[in-house]
């Protein structure tokens, strides 16, 4: 296996995997959700197991190639004062995630919770208010499949997508400027 896969393209197997991962957690999630209509029963076939198949081969393809490589208890030892950023950033999410929404907030989780009820087929159905944010709109739908009618799991899910632009930006900042300390770099990060 190692000799069809160039280290060069390693990375975009890594980043596909990853939108991957999450394409196929909605997917999963809308075919055990109650409130799905399941009617159209060729392309719900057709995508659970294209969308898992892709998953399983890339999984394989990152893990067998990368179970020596990376290593999450080295990765937080050698970078503390970002996972720092990130758990002050989740406690005091944490206080606000009950939160009741207001104005646009409440728009938006009313056309997201009449979405819940997606076919498998229509991809304009994940316009927000009539805007069209389909990648935004899955992964709260994410969230909304998980706890049905009620806020907190599109909550939950935003403030893992703010987690992960955290994570992007500090990495975007450790590729600009690659000769300041690592205590700068998380404050740049931390100001983000």
């Amino acid at each position: 296996m190692k000799n069809y896969i160039k280290e060069s393209n390693l990375e975009i197997f890594k980043q596909v995997f990853v939108a991957n991962l999450f394409v196929a957690i909605f997917w999963d999630l809308a075919l055990i959700s109650k409130y799905t209509d399941k009617s159209n029963i060729l392309p719900i076939i057709f995508g659970t197991f294209l969308i898992n198949g892709l998953l399983c081969f890339l999984g394989y393809i990152m893990f067998y190639r990368l179970k020596s490589k990376f290593h999450i208890i080295t990765w937080i030892k050698e970078n503390l004062l970002l996972v720092g950023v990130v758990v002050v950033f989740c406690v005091c999410y944490f206080t606000i995630i009950d939160a009741w929404l207001n104005l646009d907030g409440y728009i938006y989780y009313k056309s997201l919770r009449e979405m819940k009820e997606w076919d498998f087929c229509n991809m304009q159905a994940f316009k927000l208010a009539g805007h069209s944010s389909q990648g935004y709109t899955l992964f709260l739908l994410i969230g909304e499949f998980i706890t049905p009618n009620n806020a907190i799991g599109a909550r939950a899910m935003q403030g893992i997508m703010a987690i992960i632009s955290i994570l992007c930006f500090y990495g975007i900042i450790n590729e600009i400027i690659k000769n300041e300390e690592k205590i700068e770099k998380t404050m740049y990060t931390a100001i983000f």
